[in-house]
């Protein structure tokens, strides 16, 4: 199954296939994408093998790289061309439900503090930040380094 480990993974069955560059540049969107195309277990550092995939390995074949670009542009295209007509709070929403981090324990250092941050993930907040529950209070996560348990 494919899920989106906040903030920029895409994962398959808990291990990453791409990772997502977003960002604004002259009041343009921007949105980078660095996928695992045709990479081969055997070619994977031994510490990496659990934590990486790539559509070879999830598909059992070898991926045509234009194929595999003309997809990934087309549904990247609806994507963005049918961004309007949502309301941020949805897409929010749909985010969450493909979520990996979703109700399980999770660590985080903080962007800019350093801070080691551990608890429960509950989700986003209305501003697409990073919610985690300690069981005292939720913190507010808006940038950092995710580590699963």
């Amino acid at each position: 199954s494919i899920a989106m480990k906040w903030p920029n993974d895409v994962l398959h069955d808990d291990r990453k296939l791409a990772g997502l560059l977003c960002e604004r540049v002259s009041k343009a969107d921007l949105i980078g994408v660095g996928m695992n195309v045709n990479l081969q277990r055997r070619d994977v550092p031994l510490a990496l093998r659990r934590q990486i995939t790539s559509l070879a390995q999830i598909a059992a074949r070898a991926i045509d790289l234009t194929d595999a670009l003309i997809v990934l542009s087309r549904h990247m295209h609806a994507a963005m061309a049918r961004r309007g007509d949502r309301l941020f709070a949805e897409t929010l929403a749909r985010y969450d439900r493909h979520h990996a981090l979703i109700d399980r324990k999770v660590s985080v250092i903080e962007a800019g503090s350093d801070r080691l941050i551990s608890g429960r993930c509950a989700g986003l907040d209305s501003a697409g930040r990073l919610l985690l529950r300690d069981g005292r209070q939720t913190h507010t996560i808006l940038a950092g380094q995710v580590r699963m348990h």
